[in-house]
Formats: C-alpha cells, structure tokens, sequence
C-alpha cells in the first residue's frame, strides 16, 4: 500500500498564480557511512531526471549536505497528495536502480565538490570560488576526504541502495505545498 504523506499547505502573496509540491528528507552528512549512498542518489535525480518524469531535484553537498528536496509544479487538477507520493517514489526508484556507473559519477561529484580546495579538478581553475568554499566549509562536516573517497570506492551498488532506501522511506519525508496568488490591487485612497 501505497505511504499516506499528507502535504502541509502554505498560501503566499506572489506575482504569478502558480503551486508547487516539495518533498524533503534529512539526510546524513558527509562523514556518516550512509551519506555517499543519498549522494549517488541525488546525483542520479540531478543529472537526468527519472523515467522521463519532470520535477526539480535540490542536493548541494557544500552548502547543505544534510537535505535532499524534490518539487514540481502542479497543475489544477493535480491531487498534492497524490504528486507528493509521486517523488517520494520516483527518489525510491532511482534508489532501486543506482548501479556502478552512479557511484562512479558521484564520486567524481564528491571529488569535485568537497575536494576542490586541495585543486585536483581542473573545475576549480574556472570556478576559484569553489575551492575557496570548499576549503572553508569542509572541515565543519568532521570528514576526513581520503577516506570518504576510499568509502566510495569501497561502496557496491547493492550497499548504496538498502542505504538510500532507509534514509529515503516515505516516514521520513516532509511534504509542503506552496500555492501563490497574486494579490489583490491596492485599495484606492
């Protein structure tokens, strides 16, 4: 059966009329064992999407490692609860389905994020930026590097999933919808 999530619904004043469905989960950081699993993850749902589904995926190792969000917009007859159970299970599916080839590419992502600072990626000459930031903010995450590099190497896809797989369940999701409305015009004086 399928997870009751039940979207906590949020009204807003905006310029455009428009909904959207966010689901959330709170996810390991970097120096926990299970973090480089959400990663491949994140990375797979960030890099092409999923069974041709539109929807926005938000992962960013550096400036918060600890949340994974997935949102679409929603059309008017959507059911919100119905389209938050949709990404739960579209992040399950991709869970499901990580392989060798995710793991290679997050690692390399991993790489490229967290280990700019040390300039091992031709990245970091385009974007000083990111290794400025990866310096100063790497070290809050309590990660020794080469060892979270070796943890990926060491990672199969089958340990990548069950892990994904219980940081990803549906009883750990939070679900939001924001509804927009364009507010009224001024009241004449």
């Amino acid at each position: 059966a399928a997870a009751t999530i039940t979207p906590e619904v949020i009204d807003v004043r905006a310029s455009v009329d428009e909904a959207w469905v966010c689901v959330a989960w709170t996810t390991p950081w970097p120096a926990d064992a299970e973090w480089p699993a959400v990663h491949a993850v994140a990375s797979r749902l960030q890099s092409h999407g999923f069974r041709g589904r539109r929807f926005e995926t938000r992962w960013a190792p550096l400036d918060q490692p600890g949340l994974l969000a997935m949102a679409r917009r929603l059309g008017g007859e959507d059911d919100p609860a119905a389209a938050a159970r949709d990404l739960v299970a579209l992040a399950a599916a991709a869970a499901e389905a990580l392989d060798a080839a995710d793991l290679r590419t997050a690692r390399t992502g991993c790489r490229a994020f967290l280990d700019a600072g040390r300039g091992r990626d031709a990245a970091v000459a385009a974007n000083p930026y990111l290794a400025a930031f990866s310096l100063a903010r790497t070290p809050s995450f309590g990660v020794d590097l080469d060892a979270l590099h070796d943890a990926f190497g060491r990672l199969t896809a089958a340990e990548a999933r069950r892990a994904a797989a219980a940081v990803l369940a549906p009883g750990r999701v939070a679900a939001v919808v924001v509804r927009s409305r364009t507010a009224p015009p001024p009241k004449p004086r």
